[in-house]
C-alpha cells in the first residue's frame, strides 16, 4: 500500500507524523462514513423548526442539543477533579470526578426523561384528536 504525497504545506514535518495510507482500512472508512451521517442527522434536525414553532415552544431544540451539554457538563467535572488533585489530595481529586460523573449522568438522563414525557404526551394528544375527528 503506498503512501500519498506530502501537501506542500506538510512538507519538512516527519514522515511518521503526516504519512497516510492511500487506501484507509475498511473499518476506518466505516467509522468516518458513521461519523459523516451523525453529524448531517444532527444539522439536519433543526431546519424542521420553523420560527412560529420555535416562539410558541411547540417544538423543542434542549433534546436535540442536551448530549453536547453532557459532554461540556463532564469536562468540567473532570476539569474541577484534576483541579483538586492538583491543590488538595487525589483522593478529593478521584471523589470528585466520580462523583460528580455519577451526578451528571443522573441529571442527565431525568432530563431526558423529562423531555420523553413531553414527547409521549404530544402524541397521545395528538392520536386523541385524530379519534375525535
Amino acid at each position: 500500500m503506498g503512501l500519498r504525497p506530502d501537501p506542500p504545506i506538510l512538507q519538512g514535518f516527519p514522515a511518521a507524523v503526516i504519512s497516510m495510507p492511500a487506501e484507509p482500512s475498511r473499518a476506518k472508512a466505516a467509522a468516518h462514513r458513521k461519523f459523516l451521517y451523525d453529524m448531517r442527522s444532527f444539522f439536519l434536525a433543526f431546519p424542521e423548526i420553523s420560527m412560529k414553532a420555535l416562539l410558541s415552544f411547540d417544538t423543542l431544540i434542549i433534546p436535540k442539543i442536551v448530549t453536547i451539554f453532557y459532554y461540556l457538563a463532564l469536562l468540567v467535572v473532570l476539569l474541577g477533579g484534576l483541579s483538586a488533585i492538583f491543590t488538595h489530595s487525589i483522593l478529593a481529586g478521584l471523589g470528585i470526578i466520580l462523583f460528580g460523573a455519577l451526578g451528571v449522568r443522573v441529571y442527565f438522563e431525568l432530563l431526558i426523561v423529562f423531555f420523553k414525557i413531553h414527547e409521549t404526551l404530544g402524541e397521545i394528544r395528538d392520536t386523541l384528536q385524530e379519534k375525535q375527528k
